[in-house]
């Protein structure tokens, strides 16, 4: 929702698909059959559950947005659409399937069923082909019933895109292809000239005798902002609002002059989580190299404990044999 409750154009149903489904499935019989002793498998199951559940109709978004104050409803609201989460159920999904596997391959779940090793192999290529399929027919039937159009309303403006209307905002009319990139002067005689457009940013010049509402051919996201440098040498904010048709209005002082550009500006808190989620990988790659070495260290350890092991039990074995051969001359 961009507006507390004022929706987006037209809804965007997303699953997790066939081969996901099955994959969660033969997870959560792999957990019950172990009796939930894997607690990696356990924990990766919950939490592929918990972000179902977020990205479902049946998580209480609405409740949020009425009990939080603004500012924390506002952040809440980026997330703009629940089937984001649908990409954490990928990761949790896919984890609970491989840990699934790693407890099949360890003999930890007894018993003859459909989860003997046999069968694994032509369940990986099932899961394969179901995503391979459903793929090339999402990806073909979303590029037939799709718009095709440039983002921006120059052709060298932006990149061509497939898109249907579940980004528009409610109310907006029509496209962003069908603003034409034109200034409306909605009340007054602001008079608009040099007018440039490059993707999300617009520039122009104007001049007002008296108070002027103008629309600009942008739809109002949020995080947009308009600075007006005034030919007397002032610089001020304008304020950004919805115009009827969820575009950005601005309002021109009276008896001014001047440059003006609207752009959109990166929210702080999308900065820091940028910063963050490099930060985090960063660190879990310089993290998991060295872990990896020294798995690789310790298992070759192992291997070579368990050889001499061996070694010692053969030499033990020999000696036995030879202490019998010499015990059987001493008889004879």
């Amino acid at each position: 929702n961009q507006d507390f409750g004022n929706g987006i154009g037209e809804e965007m149903p997303l699953t997790i698909g066939f081969a996901l489904t099955l994959c969660l499935i033969f997870a959560l019989v792999t957990a019950f059959m172990n009796r939930g002793k894997n607690k990696k498998l356990v924990k990766y199951l919950v939490l592929s559950f918990l972000a179902v559940w977020h990205s479902s109709a049946y998580f209480p978004w609405d409740l949020i947005f009425k009990v939080v104050p603004e500012g924390l409803g506002k952040t809440i609201d980026s997330i703009q659409f629940p089937w984001r989460f649908l990409a954490l159920v990928t990761i949790f999904t896919v984890a609970a399937f491989c840990e699934a596997l790693v407890t099949i391959e360890d003999g930890e779940v007894k018993g003859e069923s459909f989860l003997n090793k046999e069968y694994i192999k032509y369940f990986l290529f099932a899961v394969m082909m179901i995503t391979l399929i459903t793929d090339v027919w999402f990806l073909n039937g979303r590029t037939k019933s799709g718009d095709h159009y440039s983002n921006f309303n120059s052709e060298n403006d932006g990149f061509k895109c497939f898109t249907a209307r579940e980004y528009l905002l409610q109310g907006a009319c029509g496209e962003e292809r069908d603003l034409n990139g034109r200034i409306n002067v909605l009340g007054g005689d602001a008079v608009v000239s040099n007018y440039e457009k490059t993707g999300n940013l617009l520039e122009f010049d104007v001049k007002a005798s008296e108070k002027s509402e103008l629309e600009l051919p942008l739809f109002n996201y949020w995080y947009y902002v308009c600075e007006y440098e005034m030919n007397d040498g002032s610089e001020k904010r304008l304020y950004v609002s919805d115009s009827d048709k969820k575009q950005v209005q601005i309002t021109i002082p009276e008896g001014s002059s001047g440059h003006i550009k609207v752009y959109w500006k990166t929210p702080l808190s999308w900065g820091i989580s940028y910063v963050v989620t490099i930060v985090s990988f960063v660190g879990l790659i310089v993290y998991l190299i060295p872990k990896r070495k020294r798995e690789k260290k310790h298992r070759r350890l192992k291997i070579s404990f368990l050889v001499d092991e061996e070694d010692k039990k053969d030499n033990k074995k020999d000696n036995d044999i030879i202490r019998i051969d010499e015990n059987d001359d001493e008889r004879f």
